[in-house]
Parts: structure tokens; sequence; C-alpha cells
């Protein structure tokens, strides 16, 4: 903290011993290393924010400082240089801001500083957040479909014509309108004045017909131009609601639409609470820093060079080589009287600086004390455990790489990299409380990429192997047997074995019983005392008496930890079972059955006893006598001589026999009946865990049938309801559908109208344009000729094929008739006069046009 807002720092000192602040319990509940580490990553995190409000701010204060929406490359120098400076005001705004969240003021002071140079950067980044959300709602609305339509309905309406067709139907009428013009003053040629006056009556028509025309096409253009103009004004519209619709806005500004709020004051209240949120966040991370920083000064760590203040806080000056329990404890002594040494050196400059100063090197001192305490009975406590566990950290890490290795073949764990980072977790966990110093610096490494490097090794040692779904164990570690044959199923098979062999007596019977259930597949798991028990009960059924069996059962096992977390020796692993003939390995398989050999499933030494020779073997019982005969309960010894007389001790002999036999045969009854109790205990309880699972198993059964049919009925009320809802939709469908007809079917029909009376109309003048081209033809072909020698000619030819005077139309023919009545004797005129009466006549019948006619042929011939 600076000299200049010392001294507007608002903490009090608090009661001494009492870290009520913040700071102060920091720095009495964190380690230099943990200081270190919160202040880093909690820096970090704020200078991010604090880069991402810069950014914020920078993109609204450019933009504006520029002046244009256009992307930068299309910017001139003057932007560039609004921008550059724009760019400089956000850079001066972020790092103001970036320290006032730093630094301690007054209330009144913080206020004012606030709404003075704050407001305006929290203005800027609301402003820009606004502007980003109308631009993020614009480009959604102009990618939609409707716009895109829209947009292409508003291209064709400005590039079509309405006035084309009428333009062309006006021309049309004004080039016939000058054409009748033309012809009116030509119809002073014609020398009747009968002819004259039909000619100026029938031009006149027309030229009033062609004008009329002119006007509609004319009225009708105007129309459609305007209707254009209209439509075209009224697409524009709908392009500009359609580009900029704010139902494409954001989900939330929709639901502040919802309550009645405007799209614009949606905005502002999402883009206020957005960067009102960011900016309480950046508040609360530089003030968390802030607690950081001055925990560290209370610590005496230096802000700038955290590695070194960590190294020296936790080093003593120059001390004596100690061994290695009293280091621990001369270092944290030394590091306290330094401590209380500069507490009291620095006590009296201390009363004259700020409050802040008393409270920091209070806590600091303070914080020593106690972790002298703290430390002196823990480091006690470990002393000759760190001594006698000298352990190393490559053996550690093969011890623990073994332990993971046995937890994964015995299915305790899965091969994952989380399963065996939490092993090696609560392995050091456990480890640390045995070994001193060696955790420490195990705890500090990134367990996660340990878990990797082991689950690499064991899939090279090929006890694991890779998938697409991760590790798995391997085919020839994995158990893969199925599930076992229930014990009556067991037990009939091995009965069905001894009825195969014919055994007669005991002994067979023995033999059969195992040697069957050797080869039975997948039998259920039964001990060897089981077996004796069983073939007992079939040697009573069948009335053979047997030797007494007393099956020797090992030692109950001890339940001890597994591993090198604490010593012992465990149960057997989950993959290995005990069988007939004892305990199974998976990696033999089934070849370990064929040797009847009762194993043990545990050690059946005492571990314990190793270590005291004396008491493993008792010398002195070398050389006692030994039993004679334990049979008969008597312990004389061999070198002993009895005072019983022969008789005497063949009778006590034969009593005792007799009473062992009878004890024999009936614990022999009692075995055979408590065995088949047992078994028929045991068949009781199968049976009722079938019933059980049976009843399990129906009630399961009732209650998914019954979740299936409730489900069955939610999925056709709800396909009801959608194909109720549907079918409507349909009919409303439907009926916009037959109103759209209907309108289409009206304008259609509208369209005929118009269309039939348009034909009609062009028909007429159609029909008058051809009229027209007659007459043109007509007069071209009359040339100079009248009607007078039209009518003479059509006379002479008719008076010449009637008499019969020709016998062909052609000119050398009928050139010498016209010629003589009179007529025209240029060619021209002859071919002209020939033609016409030829054609008058043929209207009579008289002469027919050529079906041959060919050049140099005549065009008509007498019918």
């Amino acid at each position: 903290m600076t000299q200049e807002n010392s001294a507007q720092v608002t903490e009090q000192p608090t009661q001494l011993g009492q870290p009520n602040e913040q700071w102060q319990k920091i720095a009495a509940t964190h380690s230099p290393h943990e200081l270190a580490q919160g202040h880093t990553f909690w820096l970090w995190a704020y200078r991010i924010g604090i880069f991402g409000s810069f950014a914020a701010l920078a993109m609204f204060i450019v933009e504006r400082m520029a002046g244009t929406n256009e992307q930068i490359w299309y910017w001139t120098s003057g932007q560039y240089l609004n921008g550059g400076i724009g760019l400089i005001f956000a850079f001066s705004f972020s790092a103001f801001v970036y320290g006032f969240y730093l630094t301690d003021y007054t209330i009144r002071a913080r206020l004012f500083i606030f709404s003075v140079a704050v407001i305006f950067p929290l203005f800027a980044e609301v402003s820009q957040t606004m502007h980003r959300g109308g631009e993020s709602t614009k480009a959604v609305s102009q990618s939609s479909p409707e716009f895109k339509a829209a947009q292409q309905a508003l291209a064709a309406m400005t590039d079509a014509d309405p006035t084309a067709s009428s333009a062309s139907a006006v021309a049309a009428a004004a080039g016939a309108k000058a054409k009748h013009e033309a012809e009116l003053k030509a119809c002073a040629r014609y020398e009747s004045e009968t002819r004259r006056d039909k000619c100026r009556r029938y031009e006149t028509a027309k030229i009033a017909e062609a004008e009329g025309n002119m006007a509609g096409y004319s009225a009708t253009g105007n129309a459609a131009l305007a209707a254009n103009q209209q439509g075209i004004n009224q697409m524009i519209t709908t392009v500009g609601q359609l580009g900029n619709n704010a139902e494409h806005s954001h989900e939330m500004v929709k639901f502040f639409m919802e309550i009645g709020m405007s799209a614009l004051v949606a905005a502002l209240i999402m883009s206020i609470l957005i960067i009102g949120s960011i900016e309480a966040g950046l508040a609360w991370l530089g003030d968390h820093v802030k607690q950081y920083q001055k925990a560290m000064r209370a610590r005496g760590l230096e802000i700038g060079n955290q590695k070194k203040a960590v190294v020296s806080f936790n080093s003593s000056d120059n001390s004596p080589a100690l061994s290695a329990p009293m280091t621990a404890l001369t270092t944290t002594a030394n590091a306290a009287k330094q401590t209380v040494a500069e507490y009291a050196e620095k006590f009296e400059q201390g009363l004259k600086a700020s409050p802040e100063i008393i409270a920091t090197e209070y806590a600091r001192a303070d914080y020593a004390n106690k972790q002298l305490l703290a430390d002196a009975g823990n480091i006690a406590s470990k002393i000759g455990k760190t001594l006698d566990n000298k352990f190393d950290q490559q053996r550690f890490l093969k011890l623990m790489y073994a332990e993971a290795r046995t937890q994964i073949l015995n299915g305790g764990i899965q091969p994952t990299i989380k399963a065996v980072s939490f092993l090696l977790s609560d392995a050091i966990k456990m480890h640390s409380k045995t070994v001193g110093k060696l955790p420490t610096s195990i705890m500090n490494a990134d367990l996660n990429k340990m878990a990797e490097k082991m689950l690499e090794r064991l899939e090279m040692e090929r006890v694991i192997m890779r998938t697409s779904n991760g590790y798995v164990i391997s085919s020839q570690f994995r158990d893969n047997r199925p599930t076992p044959s229930s014990i009556s199923s067991t037990i009939k098979n091995i009965v069905n074995g001894v009825d195969a062999n014919k055994a007669k007596d005991a002994d067979d019977i023995k033999k059969a019983v195992y040697n069957t259930y050797s080869v039975i597949p997948n039998p259920a798991e039964l001990d060897d005392a089981e077996l004796d028990k069983v073939a007992e009960k079939i040697a009573q059924d069948r009335g053979i008496n047997q030797a007494p069996i007393i099956a020797i059962e090992p030692p109950a096992p001890t339940s001890r930890p597994m591993g090198f977390m604490a010593s012992g020796y465990s149960t057997l692993p989950k993959n290995q079972y005990i069988g007939g003939t004892g305990i199974h390995n998976p990696v033999l398989g089934k070849a370990e059955a064929i040797f009847p050999l009762p194993l043990p499933a545990v050690d059946l030494v005492d571990r314990n006893s190793l270590t005291d020779t004396n008491s493993f073997v008792d010398r002195n019982s070398l050389t006692a006598p030994a039993d004679r005969n334990s049979l008969t309960g008597q312990r004389n010894s061999v070198n002993e001589v009895s005072e019983v007389n022969d008789g005497q001790r063949l009778a006590d002999m034969s009593k005792k026999l007799a009473d062992a036999e009878q004890a024999l045969a009936q614990k022999i009854a009692d075995t055979a009946a408590k065995a088949a109790a047992d078994l028929a205990d045991r068949i009781a309880a199968e049976k009722k865990a079938a019933a059980d699972l049976a009843d399990r198993i129906a009630a399961q059964a009732s209650a998914q049938a019954k979740v299936a049919a409730e489900e069955e009925e939610r999925k056709r009320a709800a396909a009801a309801k959608e194909a109720a809802d549907r079918i409507a939709a349909e009919k409303k469908a439907a009926a916009d559908l037959a109103d759209r007809i209907a309108a289409e079917k009206k304008a259609a029909a509208d369209r005929e109208a118009a269309v039939n009376a348009a034909a009609k109309e062009a028909a007429d003048r159609l029909a008058a344009a051809e009229q027209e081209a007659a007459d043109l033809a007509d007069r071209a072909e009359r040339g100079s000729l009248t009607d007078e020698q039209i009518e003479i000619a059509v006379n002479v030819i008719r008076n010449a094929v009637n008499e019969a005077h020709i016998s062909s139309l052609g000119s050398p023919t009928i050139a010498p008739l016209l010629k003589a009545a009179g007529l025209p004797t240029s060619t021209d005129s002859l071919r002209a006069l020939s033609k016409l009466a030829c054609r008058e006549l043929a209207l009579e019948g008289l002469v027919i046009p050529n079906p041959r006619y060919a050049k140099g042929q005549p065009l008509y011939i007498i019918a």
C-alpha cells in the first residue's frame, strides 16, 4: 500500500490475539506455500476478469471514436487514429478499475470515485452489451427464412416492369392510329365519290378506336405502376420489421417482454444484470487478492518474490546440521525467535506507524508462537517413527505400484486413472501417520500422472489391455467362471457318480465322492468337511459302517489389512475360491483339481512367533517319553512296566474299546444326522430363497407391468391429445386452404374475364388489322387501276370463258382480250387486271386457283 492512500485506510487494529479480520484468519490458517499459491490463483483470476472488462470497454469506445460500423480493414487513417485514442482511453479506465478494487478507501471516497470514474466504464459495458445483443438479434432475424423470402419478393417486385405490356399495347395502338391517318389522307385516290366516302368513314372509325385503345392501355399501365410502387413500399416495411424481429431476441429478453416491458427496456435490464454481476465478481476478486496480500505481509512474505520468501521463512540461518528429528524442532524454534525479536525491535516504530502495521506485526508474532506449540507436539510424536521407517521415495512408489496391481487383479478397484488416484491418495494419507516427512513431497505430486504411468506399466506387463472404453483386465487374469451349480444339483451328481462306480465300502464311497466332485463341471462350492459328510450320509443310507472321519480344520483366519499399508496376511483374494481339493488358483484353472490335497486357506504358522525362538519349539519335549496308545487313554511311557496283569488290562482295553466304538457309532450317527439336518436346512433355505426370489421377480414384473401400463396409458393419452391437436390444426388449415382456394378462384375468374375481354378486344383488333392489311394489299395490287377498269376486265374474261373462246387463263390468252377492250396495255397493268378479275370470278365459281401452280403457270384455271 502506498503512502498516499495509507491515510485513508479505515481498518482499526483488532484486539490482540483475536483474528477477526479476514486477512488475519487467512494468515493464521494457511501455510506460506498455501498463501503464495492462493494469491497467485486469485490474482490471475482477477486479471482475466479485468481483461474481459477491458475488451468490452474497448469495443464500445473504439467503435464510438471511429464513428463507423464498417470492418476495421475498411477504415480511413483518421478512423484508425480515433480508434487508437479510444483504445488508450479504454486501457486507462481498465487500469484505474484494476487498482481501484485492490486499494482501501473510505466509504465516502469510494462512492465519489465510483460515481465519477467507474460509472462510465459500467455505462460503456452496458451499452456495448445492449449493442451486441441488438446485433445478435439482427443476425438471427436476417438469417431466418421469412426475411430471405421477403428479400426475394422485394427484389422481384423491384425488378419487375408492370407497364411493359401496357406500353407495348400503347405503342401498337399508336402505330395503328398513324397508319389509319395515312390511309385517311389516301382516300382521295379513289375516283368514285362513294368509294372515297366509304374510305373516309372507315379510316375515321379506326383512328378513333386506336385513340381509345391508347387511352385505355395508358390508364392500365399507370394503375399497375401505382399498385407495384405501393407493394414495394409495403414490402420494404415488412423486410425492415423481419430484419430486426424482437421474436428472435434472447429468451430472457422475451420473458421481460411478456410481462409488459418493451424490447429496449428488457435488453437494458438484462445488460445491467450481466455487467452488474461481472462487476460484483471483479470487486470480490479484487478484495480477495487484497486480503491475501495483507496475510502475506503479516507472515513476512514478499509479494513480488513469493518463492524466495517461502524458502527464507522455512529455513534457519547458518544453523549447524542436526539429526533428522531435531532439525524440524530447531527450524521452527529459530523462526519463532526471529519473529518475536523482529516484533520487539520494531515495537516502538510500530506504535508511530499506521494501525495496520501494528496488527500485521502482532499477527506475525502470534502466528509463529502458536505454530511452534503445534509443531512441537506433532514432531515429537513422529520422531521415533521417522527414524524407524527409513522409506525412500523409490521403494515407496514400488510398494504403491504393487498395491495398485494387487487391488486391480483382485477386483478391488477398476483399472481407471481416477480409481488408482484415489487408492494412491488413501495409501499416502495412511502412510503419513507412520512416516514423517516423506509423504509431504509425494502429496504435492500429481497423482493422476502417477496413476497413468502405473496403468501404462501394467499394460506393458499385459496385466491389463486398452480398449475403446478404457482399460480392462487381460483374459489370462480374468475370472471367467460361470455361475456355480446349486447344492442339490451337485449332490445329485455325486450320488449318481457313486452309483456308477458301484462302491461297496466306506472308503470306496469316499473316493467315489471326491472323484465325482472333481469332474463335475462348475459344481457348487463344497469343502472337504462337507464332502466327508456327504460320503458318511451315503454310507449310512446304504447301511455301511465306516471308521470315523475327522476333518482337519485349519485355524480360523484373522482379519488383517492387506499389502504394504499394514503388516499381516490377507484372506483369500476374491478371484480364488475353496473347492473340493482346496484353494483353486485362477491362473492354473481346473488343472489343480486332480490333486486331492486339502490346502489350507490361510498361513497356519503364526508369523509373530517366528521372532521368539524359545516359544517356537519346546526343546525339553524332545526327550519326553511318547504316549504308547492315545486311543485307550493310557499315557504310560514305553519304558515303564504296568503293574496290572494282562487279563485285567485286556478286559479294560476291551471295555474301553467297546465304549469307544459305541461313542464312535453315536458320534457317526450324530454327525450324519447333523449333516442331514444341515443339508436339509440348506436345501430349505435355498428353496425359500428361490421362492423369495420368485416372489420378488413376480413383484418386480407386476410393478414393471404396472409402470409399463401407466406409461402406455400416458403415451396413448399424449398420442390422442396430439392427434386431436393435429386434427384441429388440419381442420383449421383446411378451412384456411378453402378460403384461399375460393379467393384464388374468384381472382382467377376475374382474371379470366379480363383475359376474355382482352382476347375479344385483341381479336377485334386483329380482324381490323387483317382487313386493313387486305385493303392495303388490294390497293397495292390495283395501283392506278380503277373499279370500272376492273369491272370491264371481269366481264371480258367471264364472256370469254362462258363462250369458250379461251381454254386457259394465262397472260398470253387474256392479254389480247383486255387490250381489245381498251384497258391499259402495260404488262403490270394487264397482270393486275387478270389477277383481280380472276379473283372476282373465283367468288362466282367460274374459275378456281391452280392446284399445280408453279413458276410460268397460270394462277387460276377454268372450273
